[in-house]
């Protein structure tokens, strides 16, 4: 079975601490039509791979037509 660390990153610039930057994050997420779609995905060996996944349905969408 695959390990992986997934990160999603966002600048946070405003008032309060790590927990409200965290609410804002999360809230951000969460949105419809939320654009927050870009991961990076390290395996077990420390590799890394980008990945967007609005470009990735984007074009499944368009090969589907």
């Amino acid at each position: 079975m695959a390990r992986y660390l997934i990160e999603w990153t966002i600048d946070y610039e405003g008032d309060g601490g790590p927990e409200e930057a965290a609410r804002w994050a999360w809230e951000v997420m969460h949105r419809p039509h939320s654009i927050a779609n870009c991961f990076t995905i390290i395996d077990e060996q420390g590799e890394q791979t980008k990945i967007d996944l609005q470009e990735i349905d984007e074009t499944a969408a368009c090969a589907g037509q």
